[in-house]
């Protein structure tokens, strides 16, 4: 086909940066890594998060001034609250007389009897008396009157003032304070001051005339446990007496033993040994007597085989049967030598028969000689169980009458210390509750606190506003940055293209625009983004696709051939999407009557009017034709494969744009042919399960994509891909000059 074309110049000389295109055969490629897998792994976007907070900036600051706005109309309708701070110092002990026990003296050094101390500061009790003596129940100001008038019972009271009076234990101190809240400063001041009086009153929990009976009560205890260890000690002395011969011991330990229980361990120690050689030796006879009287079969047997005397017999007899095999060969049966070595043998068999003869008596009178002993051992372990038995009780009763000795001796050393704390305790009827500070009248109020509220609502509502940004964010199921696109693809980010604010697809074309520096740089960014990823492989066709329509694949496609034409490469342009064709009118004036649908159908013809030359230098277009047949009936995979290898030799590039494989599989059969596919993603627009679905297919069909192509990506975005590194640089200049097609010979 293509060779005849007369518009077309004779072939370039071969020229090594050039390469030359291989086999048309598909190159298997990997499929991209599935869910699942180790290179799924999820991947956080930060730059994705920073563009969104960037891009959403207003909404934390909305947030948060509504929220502080908020906060600020709750403080002004709120009313303000004086409070009233007092101190306690708690003492370290405290004496109580207590029923049962005549006199204790309480340790207030614990953390438990401190915090009970400042429960009990502002008990029901306390409240009740504080409201009775300044008529809270009468005063609307602090208890809003009812609606059906009846008085504030105790209980409400109660209520009422612990939501305004709070009682709080310094930490590494023993200082309670006391504070009380209240609209009224002088009210506040006045409340609290009660209750510190009240709680210093009713701390002191003894008079002097309760010390005085604490000391007679007392002294009475003294005489009373006196006797009674008299008593104890006297019935533990008797019980002594009544059995001398037991050993009987004051100060019983687990470590010690005494002799009915050493003896009664000896006894039941040695029955059971005798009963364990019984059991053996009765084993060893039962095998004798299975045995049958077969020497063979005895000798076998560890108790008699293993006896020294049996065992030098044997080892003579096989020494006297070893040689008598060496006299036997040597000499006759009637010889003298050989008549008196089996004379030896059988003298020595008969003596090892009556060795064994002996072994096995010898066992059977043991036998019964264990027998014996163990009755006689099973006789004395009964009696030494008996008389266990009865130092066991004697040995319980005594240690009853011991423990009440050392009870009875505890609670007289017990009330004697006592006895000695009360004659010396100075303090018993003085408080131990010490006013350190009085509380004084407020002059500002405590609460609110408006500028750490007003603080705290700002945060709250920045708070709020970034993670709304965020949750918009994370719900945006598009593809808005290059790292995003890699994170989920798995692909390198070619390049991201600027937004275009051309409608028309032939006016997005570059050619001639200088104002659009940032889109000629972009997609010279993608020329070698794509001469990068294919160093060292013979990468001459590109082909564009999407995952839909309304991608800018087309832009993509055209201006990716002006890029590649500005550098010097004779570039073919093919127009391979038969269902909406768009490239012949950007650059022909009618659509071609021929195009690539006759030529991959078999219908076209092999003259150069289906291939045009363009207006730009070193651009020529394959337009897609027009058929009426059905488009993926047209597309023939062997005859594209054939094309394309035409194409190489009078082409150095040749980019093909494709409809999106996401809706129809057009593309699929063409895309494997392909050195390079190149998938362009809309930013912003393209859904992410539209884009994973295209590459899948694609990396099915043979094709893997060398990379992705972020299309209309706003500003932000164009720092994640090549042409944010020079976009910031670029200085509009006068014209875009085409470079002149590689000379030929």
């Amino acid at each position: 086909m293509l060779p005849e074309y007369s518009l077309l110049p004779p072939p370039p000389p071969p020229v090594p940066v050039y390469g030359v295109m291989g086999s048309t055969a598909p190159v298997p490629l990997s499929p991209p890594a599935q869910d699942g897998g180790a290179e799924s792994l999820p991947m956080v976007d930060f730059h994705g998060i920073w563009l969104a907070l960037k891009r959403r900036w207003w909404v934390p600051l909305l947030t948060a001034a509504l929220i502080a706005a908020a906060a600020g109309i709750w403080m002004v309708n709120s009313p303000s609250i004086y409070t009233a701070v007092a101190r306690l110092s708690v003492g370290q002990q405290r004496a109580n007389i207590l029923p049962g026990d005549p006199l204790s003296v309480e340790d207030l050094k614990s953390l438990e009897v401190l915090k009970t101390i400042q429960q009990e500061i502002i008990g029901q009790d306390v409240l009740v008396t504080v409201a009775n003596e300044h008529r809270l129940r009468e005063d609307p100001a602090f208890a809003k009157p009812k609606k059906n008038g009846e008085p504030y019972q105790d209980d409400e009271m109660v209520t009422l003032l612990k939501k305004r009076v709070s009682s709080l234990l310094d930490r590494g101190t023993r200082h309670i304070e006391v504070k009380v809240d209240d609209t009224d400063a002088a009210r506040s001041r006045a409340i609290c001051a009660s209750i510190i009086a009240l709680a210093t009153r009713q701390s002191s929990n003894a008079t002097s005339e309760t010390a005085k009976q604490a000391e007679r009560t007392l002294t009475e205890a003294k005489v009373r446990t006196k006797a009674k260890v008299d008593a104890s000690q006297k019935a533990v002395d008797d019980f002594r007496a009544l059995h001398p011969d037991l050993p009987l011991d004051d100060h019983p330990s687990e470590l010690k033993t005494n002799s009915v229980e050493d003896a009664l361990r000896s006894a039941g120690n040695s029955l059971t040994t005798a009963q364990g050689d019984i059991a053996r030796l009765q084993n060893t006879i039962s095998q004798i007597d299975a045995a049958g009287g077969k020497m063979e079969s005895l000798l076998r047997l560890p108790d008699i085989g293993q006896r020294e005397d049996v065992a030098n017999l044997q080892r003579s007899l096989g020494e006297k049967q070893t040689a008598f095999a060496a006299i036997d060969d040597e000499y006759g049966y009637k010889h003298a030598v050989h008549q008196q070595a089996v004379k030896e043998i059988n003298e020595t068999n008969n003596q090892l028969v009556a060795a064994v003869t002996r072994a096995i008596s010898s066992m059977k009178k043991r036998l019964e000689k264990v027998q014996q002993d163990a009755a006689g051992l099973q006789s004395q372990l009964v009696r030494l169980k008996r008389g266990s038995v009865n130092f066991q009780k004697i040995a319980g009763t005594f240690a009853t009458l011991l423990s009440a000795l050392n009870a009875d001796r505890a609670d007289y050393d017990r009330v004697l210390n006592k006895l000695n704390d009360a004659v010396a305790n100075t303090a018993v009827g003085d408080s131990v509750l010490r006013i350190v500070e009085a509380p004084l009248q407020p002059t500002y109020p405590n609460k609110p606190r408006r500028r750490l509220i007003t603080g705290v609502a700002g945060m709250l509502g920045l708070g709020a506003g970034i993670g709304l940004v965020l949750l918009l964010h994370f719900m945006d199921r598009t593809l808005r940055t290059i790292q995003a696109g890699e994170n989920l693809l798995h692909l390198p980010g070619l390049a991201a293209l600027p937004m275009d604010p051309v409608t028309d697809l032939k006016a997005g074309l570059l050619h001639e625009r200088p104002q659009a520096m940032a889109q000629s740089e972009a997609f010279r960014s993608l020329r070698t983004a794509l001469s990068i990823l294919g160093k060292g492989t013979a990468t001459r066709s590109y082909l564009f696709t999407s995952a839909r329509q309304g991608e800018g694949t087309s832009y993509a496609a055209m201006n990716f051939a002006l890029s590649l034409a500005q550098q010097g490469y004779r570039t073919l342009l093919i127009d391979a999407n038969l269902r909406h064709p768009a490239l012949h009118g950007v650059f022909l004036k009618q659509r071609p009557a021929t195009g690539l649908a006759d030529h991959l159908s078999g219908q076209g013809t092999r003259d150069a009017s289906a291939c045009q030359r363009t207006e730009i230098p070193g651009v020529y277009l394959f337009s897609a034709g027009i058929t009426s047949r059905h488009p993926s009936e047209v597309l023939n995979e062997q005859a594209f494969a054939v094309l394309l290898q035409d194409a190489a030799k009078w082409f150095h590039k040749i980019v093909i744009d494709t409809p999106p494989v996401g809706y129809v599989t057009d593309a699929l059969p063409l895309a494997r042919h392909a050195d390079a596919v190149c998938l362009v993603v809309k930013a912003a627009a393209t859904p992410r399960a539209e884009v994973k679905r295209a590459a899948n297919k694609l990396a099915m069909a043979g094709a893997r994509p060398v990379g992705f192509i972020l299309s209309s990506a706003s500003k932000e975005a164009l720092s994640g891909g090549f042409a944010g590194d020079f976009a910031a640089g670029f200085t509009p200049a006068p014209s875009v000059r085409a470079l002149p097609a590689p000379a030929v010979s």
